[in-house]
């Protein structure tokens, strides 16, 4: 593509924008936006891509901002429209199948992880409780001898604390030696069903993408056909569906 000064570019826009009213369908009026309202009027955007934007790219932003006339606006929101329907029938038939799949994937994990799970908190559980039969007394025992003893707090509270300290950090420890194991347990029951679980929304997720990607492909294809045949009147418009520059 050919661009003129930026000077002559911003006049032509200018000259292209006469007499367009805020509101009415223009195309490029943002790098990756290619056909939207105008939302203010078009001398402000002109002016802003004179001040704000890089010199490389104001020739191009100008050269291809433009507003769009009512029959071809009419012509090419009718090929979109039809392209994307198209679209979202495929994905949207492709998606459900997906969640259809990772759904009963995982209605399939929660079965096998939620008996582990239950069985892992039975086991903890009765060894916490253990735990804390053993604890309770131990600090009432350890109040008995504090509280009283306020005098000589220091002396009988050392004494006191480590008594403490060594009944229930037994009980800890046997706590300990039975929540490792019993989650070693739940963890080799619940790890293959993750792994499968992974296995299968990972097969499903990748069949989705299979299907999902020539159809949105296909879409692009037809709507960039749409861009250049009728609302942009640059034939050699470098947009390539998502923006106007090449990334």
């Amino acid at each position: 593509m050919k661009l003129k000064s930026i000077k002559e570019e911003a006049n032509a826009c200018r000259k292209a924008f006469k007499n367009i009213a805020i509101g009415s369908n223009v195309v490029h009026c943002h790098h990756s936006e290619l056909y939207e309202k105008l939302r203010e009027n078009p001398e402000n955007r002109i002016l802003y891509i004179l001040k704000e934007k890089p010199v490389n790219e104001q020739a191009l932003r100008l050269r291809l901002f433009r507003p769009v006339k009512e029959p071809v606006r009419a012509e090419y929101e009718k090929v979109e429209g039809l392209a994307l329907a198209e679209y979202e029938k495929v994905e949207g038939l492709a998606l459900a199948e997906y969640k259809k799949v990772t759904g009963l994937a995982l209605a399939e994990y929660k079965k096998v992880k939620g008996p582990a799970l239950a069985e892992y908190k039975k086991v903890t559980g009765l060894a916490l409780a253990e735990h804390k039969k053993v604890e309770g007394p131990a600090w009432a025992e350890y109040k008995k001898i504090k509280e009283p003893a306020w005098a000589e707090y220091k002396k009988v509270e050392r004494l006191a604390w480590a008594e403490y300290e060594k009944v229930t950090g037994l009980a800890w420890a046997e706590y300990e030696k039975i929540k490792e194991p019993a989650w070693a347990e739940y963890k080799k029951v619940e790890g293959p069903a993750w792994a499968e679980y992974e296995k299968v929304t990972g097969l499903a997720l990748a069949e989705y993408k299979k299907v999902k990607g020539p159809a949105l492909a296909e879409y692009k294809k037809v709507k960039g056909l749409a861009h250049k045949g009728l609302i942009c009147s640059e034939p050699d418009c470098p947009w390539d569906g998502d923006s106007i520059f090449k990334s």
